[in-house]
């Protein structure tokens, strides 16, 4: 009971960004304009993540949100996983893709791990969630596009990057997580122009914070922690 306390507490704490609307006032007109700052619009096509420990459910969240146009928020998909998975185990082993494929088995679609090849992922023409390592930290991001040259990925800590294949491939586990179903939907939204459009460079010591970040781990406390 307490773990469920305390998850609620944290997701009651997060509060939403939005883009503002800038009133433009001339001699003969007055213009509303939407603006929408450099951070938000790196964020575009993908859901970030509001919690040190829930890129997983991010990522999950932006795999139906934005390609397989089921549309759910980070939440949704942390309470879901969370009412799948043994709580003992997620407690001292974190969220597996086996509780990954529960949830989404749930929402009606067919979802397995697979080790593949950034070649053979372009030639599905499909995203896929990914496991990633940088200087220890282990995080989960979705594979939105694969060029010749680059990858384009998903990331709920920093927005949309893009990779070489050579540094996407040294940081990379060789796992896809990939949905098997509506792959006609999904294939409309993978390489998409105005993703591959925003380019970010952000080193990741600025945005996580803790070696243990992993998109499928939930740090519940233990009992008599608090």
């Amino acid at each position: 009971m307490k773990q469920w306390l305390c998850l609620a507490c944290l997701l009651m704490a997060a509060a939403p960004a939005s883009a503002g609307t800038v009133w433009l006032s001339g001699a003969a007109t007055t213009l509303a304009v939407d603006v929408v700052n450099m951070r938000d619009a790196r964020f575009h096509g993908v859901v970030r993540q509001a919690y040190d420990f829930s890129c997983g459910a991010a990522s999950v969240a932006t795999l139906l949100t934005y390609h397989y146009d089921d549309p759910i928020d980070e939440r949704t998909a942390l309470e879901g996983m969370l009412e799948n998975a043994d709580a003992e185990r997620v407690q001292t082993e974190g969220f597996s893709m086996l509780d990954m494929k529960h949830f989404l088995a749930e929402r009606g679609l067919n979802a397995d791990g697979f080790r593949a090849g950034l070649d053979a992922l372009a030639g599905t023409g499909i995203p896929a969630i990914a496991l990633i390592n940088t200087d220890g930290y282990r995080h989960f991001v979705v594979i939105q596009g694969v060029s010749p040259e680059e990858v384009l990925v998903g990331d709920p800590a920093l927005g949309v990057r893009v990779y070489s294949r050579a540094e996407f491939k040294r940081i990379w586990n060789g796992l896809l997580f990939l949905v098997r179903d509506n792959v006609e939907q999904a294939s409309k939204t993978f390489n998409r122009t105005e993703q591959w459009a925003v380019r970010t460079h952000i080193p990741y010591g600025i945005a996580l914070q803790r070696p243990t970040l992993d998109g499928f781990t939930l740090s519940l406390p233990r009992a008599g922690d608090y």
